[in-house]
């Protein structure tokens, strides 16, 4: 998906959209994850603790390499434009790894699946949280203005 040009990267993701919104939520949260990991990586470019200038959707799916910040919005997308998820159950969480001293976006789902952590994996939150790292924000709907792209 993440080679084709812009018009056909919004009608594949919408596609692909569509055809997870019929399966069990934890296969949505595998297909997404599996997905978003095929995404070319990119240096850091956008800035994590300023979500006021983040990228709309469409302007997120128009890039041809993401960041991790990147990465975690389309995820973060995906899921929200599936229809399965109550909005209030989606959140875009910036961790800091003490060790490396790296901010990781991840996105959470019921305060209960990690996504963005571990490449294409779901990972349980449990296991996010009790690792050496500090939960630096928590991101919901109200502050990324998820609710104006419907």
């Amino acid at each position: 998906m993440f080679d084709l040009s812009y018009q056909e990267k919004v009608r594949a993701w919408r596609n692909f959209r569509l055809e997870v919104s019929w399966l069990d939520r934890d296969l949505i949260l595998d297909r997404t994850a599996q997905l978003w990991a095929k995404a070319p990586l990119a240096m850091p470019h956008l800035a994590y603790d300023l979500p006021n200038t983040w990228p709309q959707p469409w302007d997120l799916i128009s890039y041809h390499s993401f960041d991790d910040v990147g990465k975690a919005l389309g995820i973060y997308y995906t899921l929200f434009f599936t229809n399965r998820f109550d909005k209030r159950d989606l959140d875009v969480v910036l961790y800091n790894n003490k060790e490396s001293s790296n901010v990781i976006a991840t996105v959470d789902v019921y305060n209960k699946y990690t996504l963005n952590w571990s490449n294409d994996n779901v990972v349980n939150t449990s296991v996010v949280k009790s690792s050496s790292n500090n939960r630096l924000w928590r991101y919901n709907y109200v502050e990324l203005r998820t609710e104006t792209y419907l």
